[in-house]
Formats: C-alpha cells, structure tokens, sequence
C-alpha cells in the first residue's frame, strides 16, 4: 500500500482524531519488510520526528504520555507531519547502506505532483489510425501536414482543435515528440512508460 492510497483512506475529512496507534499502523502498512537495527532505528526516527512536528503546532508533550496519545488535527498537519517523519526515515536509511525499495513507491507520490494520462478508446483508436499509415511514422510534419495527412474518415470524426489536444497528449505520453520547429514525429512503438519533469 502506498503513502496516497493510506491518506485518502484514512484523511478524508479536515479535522481528525489520530493517535499513536494510527501513526504506527501506518508504518506498517508500508510493509518495509526485514526488521533489522537500521528498520527499528528508522520507525523510531519516523516516530519522533511526527512527534517533534505535532509537539510545535500543538504544545503538547506525546513521547511522554504512558499511555499512548490521541489528539484532534487538521488533516492537512497530520499529512504534512507523516511525509516529513517518512523522509527523516529514509535519508536515515539511506547514510545506513540501503533504502527499502518500498518506502520509494511511498514517498514518490508525495513529493511529486504526478499526474496520470489515461487515454481513452477513442484515443488508442486513432493511434491505431495513424499507425496505420506509415508514412505517418517517425517523421517529423508541421501539425496542419500531419491533420491533412489523416484519413478523411478521422478528420470527419476529429476537427483540428481536438486534434492539436490529442497530438499534446501523444507528446506527453511519449508516442509523439516535438522538434524544435515544432515539428510533430509519431514514434514506431509506445512507451509503456514516461517521466515529464517540468
């Protein structure tokens, strides 16, 4: 389970009541496999760290409590406290040889605004179009030449404001790419795959 799946789960509304019980079931939901001195010394870190952030905000003393905690917070402070204490965590591991392959798919999202293109049926159909026809292929056209270049049964179905958006979405899922004349090539295979770091 990942950090994002774990925050819509359990912080969906703006005021919650979270307790020390909740912050370590956490941690194990990452299911960060070996407990090892460095897995022991990293959920310590995570464990104060998320104290250290809740203490400033509320001024309230939790590692001392001996029987647990339970505090009402805004989620957003709840979110913010478990991604810094995750981070402490993992640079901790990081300086002790090795970082759970887990914790990444955990933090990643977190740190990163990821977005997701999905395309549609339609979409993949008309990739199927285009791939069709191989002069399309793996050179580069001017859009109005690529647009011109379609079968007449697509350009009835797809004015050219639609096609623009679609060949920006072809780009930004890696089957187009874009020259420096702003140039559109169709690439032979796609990508199962695509970082856009902007």
């Amino acid at each position: 389970m990942n950090l994002e799946q774990i925050y819509k789960e359990e912080f969906s509304t703006e005021t919650i009541t979270f307790s020390e019980k909740n912050l370590l079931s956490i941690w194990n939901k990452l299911e960060l496999g070996e407990h090892s001195f460095q897995y022991y010394s990293a959920k310590n870190i995570y464990y104060d760290v998320f104290c250290d952030i809740v203490e400033d905000n509320v001024n309230t003393d939790l590692k001392f409590l001996s029987s647990g905690w339970k505090i009402s917070l805004s989620g957003a402070l709840i979110k913010t406290a478990i991604t810094t204490a995750l981070l402490a965590s993992a640079f901790y591991l990081l300086e002790a040889d090795s970082i759970p392959l887990q914790l990444i798919p955990a933090i990643i999202p977190v740190l990163f605004d990821i977005e997701r293109i999905k395309l549609s049926r339609g979409d993949k159909y008309l990739i199927g179009e285009i791939y069709a026809k191989k002069k399309l292929r793996n050179k580069f056209l001017g859009i109005e030449d690529l647009y011109k270049k379609l079968p007449n049964k697509v350009k009835k179905q797809l004015n050219k404001k639609d096609f623009y958006d679609f060949v920006e979405k072809l780009i930004s899922v890696g089957i187009a790419k874009k020259n420096n004349k702003s140039e559109i090539s169709i690439v032979d295979s796609t990508p199962n795959f695509k970082i856009n770091i902007s």
